[in-house]
């Protein structure tokens, strides 16, 4: 019987140490002294040290410096069990461990222990977790990363915000925050797709953190807004400083799928007043400065001030009413003469629109084309304009006589150029009112067909092939070269009102409008 005991003890012990030789994590057994006294080959694996270099050594030696110095500080042994730093019979602890080479990496460690006479001894069984560490950063990573530009997303920027406002707290030192929105982007988007507008993106994220502090945070919040946030400054005019350098490296043309196009921005800048704001509405004031900035002409920036918030509420309702008024027939078309300086007759006019606002009265453009961009309200009031001013041009012609000889300028915003629809609403408008194509001029900006010269290109000869003329509004306050003008198909170049009003300030004055004209000539260009 005894030795059927002994066979069966041996046999029991011959199971246990087949299933921790061929268990896939370490199983370390531990003495009373917190000696290593059982190995197995996957603590092998898992450290690099073989059972025969371990042996009797230090259960502390697999684990950092950082864990047991204090108690070699205090010259006493190194006991980790002892000491509470791992709990026998505790769900697994999470640690760093250390391999036979120094380095350090995560494991999952669970400890049991059981009383023999010479003490406590313990059983350790430890998983290496790199992996799943590594696949946890990657995830954590992604949450609050953009994934295409690699910026920190809103949730990071907010966080950095927050603890930014404790040590501004602190210091007593002012931060800011800055939202800036990319001008145009929608017609990049329109014109080239949208991996083109993904890819100039990524090249306004690579000149953005280019003029940026390491210690600044940008940040990609969505579609074409990103934020920054500018710590450890003086004043609001360091804010400024960076906002005009960000406008200057942005103001360079990028290059995307071959073409060049100029991308400028809007910027709002809201700084610590009070050392109370949280970072919703440090970010919320920004965003509303920003706004501002693209009410008053866009590529530019705007310092928050309180009262701004209550212009985006009047903003907000003039949107609302707008949407309405064109619905309901609220706007209408004014027409200036344009007249011939020679023979003093009369051989045109431009179609203004106005918005008769029930409560207002008439209100400018300047008050509402702005806002109408921004919108894309721009697209269904511009498709009204110009079908009213074709058929009144029409209806003045058989009146009075004129035929062909009286033309209609229709002022096309950049929104609305953009718009596929263009070419079959300006085809429509001409049939319907039964106007020449000739007789018809529409009026584009200079700065609205650089955003994509070949894509403008096309769309302008889509449209002169209606045969209507075309005529580039505001020249020379743009970036136009010799080589652009001769590849648009336009008739007429209007000079900008700036260098008009120059005419008579002497021959300084004129100069730049002389050399316009005599460059007008040479294309064969009317001015």
């Amino acid at each position: 019987a005894h030795g059927r005991t002994i066979q069966t003890l041996r046999e029991s012990e011959k199971r246990f140490r087949s299933v921790v030789e061929t268990a896939t994590d370490a199983i370390i057994l531990i003495d009373h002294r917190e000696e290593i006294i059982s190995w197995n080959r996957s603590a092998e694996a898992i450290f690099g040290y073989s059972e025969s270099e371990i042996l009797r050594r230090p259960f502390s030696l697999l684990f950092p410096t950082a864990y047991t110095q204090n108690q070699e500080q205090a010259g006493g042994s190194v006991h980790l069990i002892a000491s509470g730093l791992l709990h026998p019979g505790n769900r697994a602890a999470e640690l760093n461990g250390r391999k036979r080479d120094g380095s350090e990496f995560p494991i999952e460690i669970s400890l049991s222990s059981w009383e023999t006479a010479e003490g406590v001894f313990y059983s350790g069984i430890v998983r290496d977790i790199s992996e799943r560490k590594s696949l946890e950063d990657q995830l954590t990573h992604q949450a609050l990363h953009d994934p295409l530009t690699k910026l920190a997303n809103r949730a990071l920027f907010l966080d950095r915000v927050e603890h930014a406002l404790d040590r501004a707290v602190r210091k007593r030192a002012p931060l800011a925050v800055m939202f800036l929105d990319l001008d145009n982007f929608k017609s990049v988007n329109d014109s080239l797709g949208h991996a083109a507008g993904d890819q100039l993106l990524v090249s306004v994220t690579e000149r953005l953190q280019a003029c940026l502090r390491s210690t600044d945070t940008p940040a990609r919040l969505g579609g074409d807004e990103f934020a920054v946030l500018i710590e450890d400054i003086e004043n609001t005019e360091d804010a400024a400083f960076v906002a005009e350098r960000i406008r200057d490296v942005l103001s360079t043309p990028f290059s995307v799928s071959g073409t060049e196009i100029f991308a400028s921005t809007s910027i709002g800048i809201a700084t610590t007043a009070t050392a109370l704001e949280t970072p919703d509405e440090l970010l919320r004031n920004a965003d509303v400065a920003m706004y501002m900035s693209k009410s008053n002409g866009k590529d530019r920036f705007t310092v928050f001030k309180s009262e701004m918030r209550d212009s985006l509420v009047k903003r907000v309702q003039l949107e609302a009413d707008m949407r309405y008024g064109i619905n309901h027939k609220e706007f209408e078309v004014y027409y200036q003469p344009i007249v011939e300086l020679n023979s003093v007759r009369v051989i045109g006019m431009e179609a203004l629109v106005r918005w008769n606002h029930p409560k207002f009265g008439l209100i400018p453009p300047l008050d509402f084309i702005p806002l109408a961009e921004e919108t894309g309200l721009i697209v269904p009031l511009g498709r009204w304009i110009i079908e009213q001013a074709c058929s009144q041009a029409s209806a003045w012609q058989k009146q009075f006589g004129y035929g062909e000889k009286l033309s209609v300028t229709v002022n096309i915003g950049s929104r609305q150029f953009q718009e596929e629809s263009l070419v079959e609403t300006v085809e429509s408008a001409l049939v319907d009112s039964g106007l020449p194509p000739n007789s018809l001029i529409l009026e584009i900006t200079e700065s609205t067909m650089l955003i994509n010269t070949e894509s403008t290109i096309k769309r302008l000869n889509d449209l002169k092939g209606l045969g209507i003329r075309l005529a580039i509004d505001d020249f020379g306050t743009g970036y136009s070269s010799l080589s652009y003008l001769q590849r648009f198909p336009v008739d007429i170049l209007k000079i900008d009102k700036s260098f008009i009003d120059k005419i008579s300030h002497g021959k300084e004055g004129a100069a730049v409008t002389r050399a316009i004209i005599t460059m007008s000539d040479t294309l064969c260009l009317k001015t």
